[in-house]
């Protein structure tokens, strides 16, 4: 096995998001036992993994590792936004769903509010575009 020395920085950069993005919902996940979802991890971070394989490793195979890396994130994100409707309903649609803090309305009254859950979504968002921008660029174009 052969590991490229000029590697492409875009995918390295999607893994390194899709890693941090773990590492946020593992967190998120501690805090709040209900958003606890071993999917939304293993995804992100085989995701990470295979976008690393792809920008390193070069060979006919790992061709494949981009897009399959850019749909793994893509999948756990998409279901780390879907287990976070209820931080969206509570704060948007004024549900109650877990109690609130004090008063009628409070932004944060979910789980510790939409910033959470927006920051994990950008960096896995962001993971997404990187590795789809890797998709359409060949290695050669990508190292420089």
């Amino acid at each position: 096995m052969k590991i490229n020395k000029n590697f492409s920085k875009l995918p390295v950069a999607g893994a390194a998001m899709a890693v941090i993005a773990a590492i946020g919902c593992i967190i998120y996940g501690n805090v709040y036992a209900q958003y606890a979802d071993w999917a939304v991890v293993l995804t992100m971070l085989l995701g990470g993994c295979l976008l690393a394989v792809y920008a390193l490793i070069p060979g006919c195979v790992t061709e494949w590792f981009s897009l399959l890396g850019t749909l793994c994130t893509a999948w756990g994100m998409g279901l780390f936004l879907v287990n976070s409707y209820n931080v969206w309903a509570d704060v948007w649609d004024n549900l109650n769903m877990y109690g609130r803090l004090s008063g009628d309305f409070n932004f944060f009254s979910s789980e510790g509010g939409p910033i959470p859950v927006i920051v994990l979504f950008i960096l896995a968002l962001i993971s997404v575009i990187l590795g789809v921008i890797s998709c359409f660029k060949s290695r050669k174009e990508a190292a420089a």
